[in-house]
């Protein structure tokens, strides 16, 4: 999604997530001379959000506190463009699982995902794996931040009203692409734009075949309602903070119109 803050009023910055959300570095400012922060990532992807984390890592520099970053991904061509890309940093261990299932050893200060949800969660069943999984990689003081983007409100039970509301959200986000790019004057900007645009046609193909054949392997876009997700987390033993963050678009009606992006803290209960 490095081509999707073309777009400002469907935006999100990843920087977002670990500075201004969850105030990683204040974390540190707070925390007792020579604490290890332990940071868990969930479907890292291309890694832009582990950069960023890496990064705020750097500027810990009160009490000798230090940050540790374990990101995780299933899909093997990211796996791989993960290790070479962060091969070099200290800070960095990266796991080739499923973060709907794979536990790994300890508790965490903090778990990230970005613009991962609505991939790795297909269904309820996955839905309760995976907020299992992350309920017992927290502790008492730690949260789970996601960012994610979510579809308007629909009858996730029908499969014509799931369909279109796929065709809402990302059909939004194609027409400004289009008018970006009829405005762009150089090469460089349209080529990012047009980039865009197949990622979002291609996403939206993806999540009408995840509709209308669940178990089809090559369907990997399972977005779902704000509502939804939130109904998803009863019972799992975690929490919303406060209300979630709308990042875009800030206008109430075309939110309600198109869906979102938003970014939610969660707790244990």
């Amino acid at each position: 999604r490095q081509t999707f803050s073309l777009h400002d009023d469907l935006t999100i910055s990843l920087n977002y997530l670990c500075k201004r959300s969850i105030k990683l570095s204040r974390l540190a400012e707070e925390s007792k001379p020579n604490t290890l922060i332990k940071v868990l990532e969930f479907g890292a992807g291309t890694g832009i959000l582990s950069g960023d984390i890496l990064e705020c890592f750097k500027s810990f520099d009160k009490n000798n506190v230090k940050g540790r970053l374990l990101s995780m991904e299933y899909d093997s061509v990211y796996a791989d463009y993960l290790l070479k890309k962060y091969d070099n940093e200290l800070e960095f261990t990266f796991l080739q699982e499923d973060s709907k299932v794979y536990d790994p050893p300890g508790k965490f200060d903090l778990i990230y995902s970005s613009f991962a949800d609505h991939h790795i969660i297909r269904n309820e069943k996955n839905a309760r794996e995976y907020f299992s999984n992350i309920q017992i990689n927290l502790h008492q003081g730690s949260k789970y931040i996601v960012g994610d983007e979510f579809l308007p409100e629909h009858d996730y039970k029908n499969p014509q009203e799931r369909i279109k509301a796929l065709k809402k959200y990302h059909s939004h986000i194609i027409d400004k692409a289009n008018d970006d790019y009829n405005m762009a004057n150089d090469s460089k900007n349209r080529a990012l734009i047009q980039e865009l645009i197949e990622l979002e046609n291609e996403a939206l193909e993806s999540g009408i075949r995840a509709v209308e054949n669940p178990d089809d392997p090559n369907s990997g876009d399972f977005k779902v309602s704000l509502k939804h997700y939130q109904e998803r987390l009863k019972g799992t033993g975690l929490k919303i903070v406060g209300e979630p963050t709308r990042i875009g678009p800030q206008d109430d009606a075309l939110s309600e119109e198109v869906g979102g992006i938003y970014v939610i803290e969660i707790k244990l209960a």
